[in-house]
Protein backbone atom coordinates (compact mmCIF):
# COMPACT_ATOMS: atom_id res chain seq x y z
CA UNK A 1 0.00 0.00 0.00
CA UNK A 2 3.15 2.53 0.66
CA UNK A 3 4.41 2.24 -3.15
CA UNK A 4 0.41 3.30 -4.18
CA UNK A 5 0.76 6.24 -1.69
CA UNK A 6 4.06 7.31 -2.35
CA UNK A 7 3.21 7.33 -6.15
CA UNK A 8 0.15 9.37 -5.61
CA UNK A 9 2.32 12.08 -3.61
CA UNK A 10 4.48 12.07 -6.59
CA UNK A 11 1.10 12.87 -8.67
CA UNK A 12 -0.04 15.42 -6.38
CA UNK A 13 3.61 17.05 -6.65
CA UNK A 14 3.59 16.57 -10.44
CA UNK A 15 0.78 18.19 -10.92
CA UNK A 16 2.10 21.44 -8.65
CA UNK A 17 -0.43 21.10 -5.86
CA UNK A 18 2.58 19.91 -3.54
CA UNK A 19 6.30 20.35 -3.20
CA UNK A 20 7.51 17.35 -1.38
CA UNK A 21 10.06 19.31 0.30
CA UNK A 22 7.52 21.79 1.96
CA UNK A 23 6.86 21.19 5.39
CA UNK A 24 4.14 19.50 5.73
CA UNK A 25 1.78 21.17 7.60
CA UNK A 26 1.67 23.55 4.88
CA UNK A 27 -0.97 20.90 3.17
CA UNK A 28 -1.82 19.35 6.48
CA UNK A 29 -2.99 22.39 8.77
CA UNK A 30 -3.85 19.79 11.38
CA UNK A 31 -0.58 18.59 12.03
CA UNK A 32 1.32 19.70 15.32
CA UNK A 33 3.87 17.09 16.59
CA UNK A 34 4.92 18.42 19.99
CA UNK A 35 9.02 18.72 19.93
CA UNK A 36 11.58 20.19 17.78
CA UNK A 37 11.98 20.44 14.08
CA UNK A 38 8.28 19.97 13.22
CA UNK A 39 8.11 22.16 10.87
CA UNK A 40 10.98 20.42 9.21
CA UNK A 41 8.79 17.31 8.53
CA UNK A 42 8.26 17.10 4.73
CA UNK A 43 6.18 14.95 2.59
CA UNK A 44 9.64 13.67 1.29
CA UNK A 45 11.40 12.48 4.27
CA UNK A 46 8.07 10.75 5.42
CA UNK A 47 8.21 9.03 1.95
CA UNK A 48 11.71 7.61 2.84
CA UNK A 49 11.00 7.26 6.42
CA UNK A 50 13.63 9.65 7.67
CA UNK A 51 10.72 12.15 8.96
CA UNK A 52 11.43 11.70 13.01
CA UNK A 53 7.99 10.83 13.44
CA UNK A 54 7.06 7.86 15.94
CA UNK A 55 7.33 4.21 14.04
CA UNK A 56 3.27 3.38 14.92
CA UNK A 57 0.29 4.49 17.44
CA UNK A 58 -1.95 1.74 18.19
CA UNK A 59 -4.67 3.26 20.14
CA UNK A 60 -7.72 3.06 17.78
CA UNK A 61 -5.98 0.66 15.41
CA UNK A 62 -6.82 -3.14 16.25
CA UNK A 63 -10.64 -3.50 16.28
CA UNK A 64 -13.18 -4.40 14.05
CA UNK A 65 -14.67 -1.32 13.81
CA UNK A 66 -11.30 0.93 13.32
CA UNK A 67 -11.35 4.55 13.27
CA UNK A 68 -10.83 6.97 9.99
CA UNK A 69 -6.78 7.01 9.22
CA UNK A 70 -7.36 10.59 9.37
CA UNK A 71 -7.64 10.63 13.33
CA UNK A 72 -3.75 9.49 13.57
CA UNK A 73 -3.13 13.55 13.18
CA UNK A 74 -4.99 14.15 16.87
CA UNK A 75 -2.92 10.93 18.55
CA UNK A 76 0.57 12.31 16.87
CA UNK A 77 -0.25 15.80 17.74
CA UNK A 78 0.15 14.39 21.44
CA UNK A 79 3.77 12.97 20.64
CA UNK A 80 6.76 13.82 20.57
CA UNK A 81 9.19 13.99 17.42
CA UNK A 82 11.65 10.72 17.77
CA UNK A 83 14.39 12.42 15.91
CA UNK A 84 15.40 15.53 13.83
CA UNK A 85 13.81 15.19 9.91
CA UNK A 86 16.23 13.68 7.82
CA UNK A 87 19.07 12.48 10.24
CA UNK A 88 17.78 8.91 10.80
CA UNK A 89 15.71 5.95 8.89
CA UNK A 90 12.68 5.07 11.29
CA UNK A 91 10.12 3.11 9.84
CA UNK A 92 6.58 4.96 10.35
CA UNK A 93 3.07 3.46 9.60
CA UNK A 94 1.34 7.03 10.93
CA UNK A 95 3.32 8.81 8.62
CA UNK A 96 1.90 7.00 5.71
CA UNK A 97 -1.81 7.72 7.32
CA UNK A 98 -0.65 11.67 7.37
CA UNK A 99 0.27 11.27 3.69
CA UNK A 100 -3.36 9.96 3.23
CA UNK A 101 -4.73 12.47 4.64
CA UNK A 102 -2.74 14.97 2.92
CA UNK A 103 -3.65 13.87 -0.25
CA UNK A 104 -7.54 13.93 0.92
CA UNK A 105 -6.84 17.18 1.95
CA UNK A 106 -5.05 18.65 -1.25
CA UNK A 107 -7.08 16.67 -3.25
CA UNK A 108 -10.43 16.79 -1.81
CA UNK A 109 -11.07 13.34 -2.57
CA UNK A 110 -11.02 10.37 0.28
CA UNK A 111 -7.67 8.69 -0.20
CA UNK A 112 -9.24 5.71 -1.25
CA UNK A 113 -11.14 7.37 -3.82
CA UNK A 114 -8.04 9.38 -5.07
CA UNK A 115 -6.32 6.08 -5.44
CA UNK A 116 -8.78 4.58 -7.21
CA UNK A 117 -9.57 6.79 -9.88
CA UNK A 118 -6.09 8.13 -10.30
CA UNK A 119 -3.89 5.00 -10.13
CA UNK A 120 -6.15 1.97 -10.04
CA UNK A 121 -8.64 2.55 -12.79
CA UNK A 122 -6.04 3.90 -15.55
CA UNK A 123 -4.28 0.53 -15.11
CA UNK A 124 -6.91 -0.85 -15.55
CA UNK A 125 -7.01 -2.43 -11.76
CA UNK A 126 -10.24 -3.50 -11.09
CA UNK A 127 -9.61 -6.38 -8.35
CA UNK A 128 -8.04 -3.43 -6.22
CA UNK A 129 -9.54 -1.54 -3.01
CA UNK A 130 -9.17 -0.75 0.79
CA UNK A 131 -9.83 -2.75 3.73
CA UNK A 132 -12.12 -5.42 1.96
CA UNK A 133 -12.64 -8.31 4.09
CA UNK A 134 -15.11 -10.64 3.16
CA UNK A 135 -14.81 -14.70 3.16
CA UNK A 136 -14.29 -14.61 -0.58
CA UNK A 137 -11.03 -12.77 -0.32
CA UNK A 138 -9.42 -13.92 3.06
CA UNK A 139 -9.84 -16.38 5.74
CA UNK A 140 -7.88 -16.03 9.26
CA UNK A 141 -6.95 -18.70 11.64
CA UNK A 142 -6.29 -17.82 15.36
CA UNK A 143 -3.30 -19.64 17.39
CA UNK A 144 -5.88 -22.62 18.02
CA UNK A 145 -6.28 -22.46 14.18
CA UNK A 146 -9.89 -22.11 14.39
CA UNK A 147 -11.11 -19.65 11.99
CA UNK A 148 -11.58 -16.06 13.10
CA UNK A 149 -12.68 -12.53 11.97
CA UNK A 150 -10.22 -10.42 10.43
CA UNK A 151 -9.81 -7.10 11.74
CA UNK A 152 -9.64 -3.73 9.09
CA UNK A 153 -7.10 -1.57 9.60
CA UNK A 154 -7.01 1.98 10.36
CA UNK A 155 -3.95 2.63 8.78
CA UNK A 156 -4.92 2.18 4.76
CA UNK A 157 -2.71 4.54 3.11
CA UNK A 158 -0.04 2.55 5.44
CA UNK A 159 -1.61 -1.18 4.71
CA UNK A 160 -4.81 -1.30 4.22
CA UNK A 161 -4.80 -2.39 0.14
CA UNK A 162 -6.06 -5.46 -1.34
CA UNK A 163 -5.44 -6.76 -4.53
CA UNK A 164 -5.31 -9.36 -7.08
CA UNK A 165 -2.15 -10.38 -8.64
CA UNK A 166 -3.14 -9.68 -11.69
CA UNK A 167 -3.99 -6.24 -10.90
CA UNK A 168 -0.43 -5.79 -9.14
CA UNK A 169 1.17 -7.07 -12.31
CA UNK A 170 -0.73 -4.05 -14.38
CA UNK A 171 1.45 -1.64 -11.35
CA UNK A 172 4.82 -3.49 -11.76
CA UNK A 173 4.39 -3.28 -15.98
CA UNK A 174 3.66 0.11 -15.59
CA UNK A 175 6.48 0.84 -13.58
CA UNK A 176 9.04 -1.39 -15.12
CA UNK A 177 8.07 -0.09 -18.66
CA UNK A 178 8.01 3.51 -17.65
CA UNK A 179 4.51 3.94 -18.01
CA UNK A 180 3.23 7.69 -18.29
CA UNK A 181 -0.21 6.71 -17.77
CA UNK A 182 0.24 7.33 -13.89
CA UNK A 183 3.41 9.18 -13.07
CA UNK A 184 5.68 11.41 -15.77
Amino acid sequence: TKVFTGAAVMQLNEKGQINIDSSLSNYLPQFSILGDHADKVTPRNVLTHHSGLPSDIFKGMFTHQPEHYTKVVDYINKEYMVGKPGQIRAYSNPGYSLLGHMIQEVSGQSYDDYVAENIFSPLGMSQSGFNMVTDEVTNTYDKKGDQAKDMLLRDIPAGGMFSSSNDLGQFVRAYLNQSQKILD
